[in-house]
């Protein structure tokens, strides 16, 4: 089954095939299959109960499938997943923004072919067709595997744990400082907002009305009067 999906797969000249969700609705049986396949071994391999990658799962958000095909391109060796994700992350001064940012979802060698680069493969294609570099994106639940291929090809090992178990490493916020002053899509970084931070808006000043066009003037005071002149008396 899985020949007869890769079959249906167009790769470049670097066995690459790149699928993106918004253009992946009708896709073939057979390929939707095949993403549910690698998807669910990705998610054995590293040992979870739920798998990351599926086929709807893929084609409900902005996500974007880097396959990478054996020399006949007759097989899948490996994938990447990466999407957009709205979150919200802590930096080092204890400040914490959201944005909506690329994220690496998913990353799968199948066992057979690990050690042989093209885990560094993978990742390198998808820098370059994102225009990032590793550092920039955050990793969701990584595995002490891809931590430590992290810190072996990118240097890549000192980060702040995030309440959302995303990986965000030191370099990320060395290199996104303008991206939060100006938001930018070039930098990796959307919609940047600091959140939790003392508001210093002025509450504006409250000052009783100098009259009231509703209040009732209060009546004169009743004076005694001379029943003979009705003047008052002196």
């Amino acid at each position: 089954m899985e020949e007869r999906a890769v079959k249906r797969l167009h790769p470049d000249e670097d066995h690459f095939v790149i699928l993106h969700s918004r253009e992946s609705k009708n896709l073939h049986d057979d390929v939707k299959s095949l993403i549910n396949k690698i998807g669910l071994a990705s998610s054995k391999a590293q040992g979870l109960n739920h798998v990351i990658t599926s086929f709807q799962s893929f084609i409900g958000g902005e996500n974007t499938l880097y396959l990478l095909l054996n020399d006949e391109n007759t097989q899948v060796l490996g994938f990447i997943k990466v999407g957009y994700r709205n979150l919200f992350l802590w930096d080092r001064r204890g400040s914490q923004h959201e944005m909506k940012i690329l994220c690496l979802l998913d990353f799968f060698t199948y066992p057979i072919c690990q050690r042989k680069g093209h885990g560094r493969r993978m990742i390198d294609k998808m820098l370059e067709d994102q225009h990032k570099e590793m550092k920039q994106i955050p990793i969701d639940r990584p595995s002490n595997l891809c931590l430590s291929f992290m810190n072996r090809h990118f240097g890549l090992c000192e980060y702040m744990p995030q309440s959302n178990n995303y990986v965000v490493f030191d370099q990320f916020w060395e290199t996104s400082d303008d991206a939060f002053r100006s938001p930018s899509r070039e930098n990796n970084v959307i919609m940047p907002k600091p959140l939790l931070t003392p508001n210093t808006k002025l509450k504006p000043k409250i000052t009783a009305p100098l009259s009231n066009p509703y209040h009732r003037s209060p009546a004169p005071r009743k004076q005694n009067l001379n029943p003979i002149t009705w003047l008052p008396y002196d």
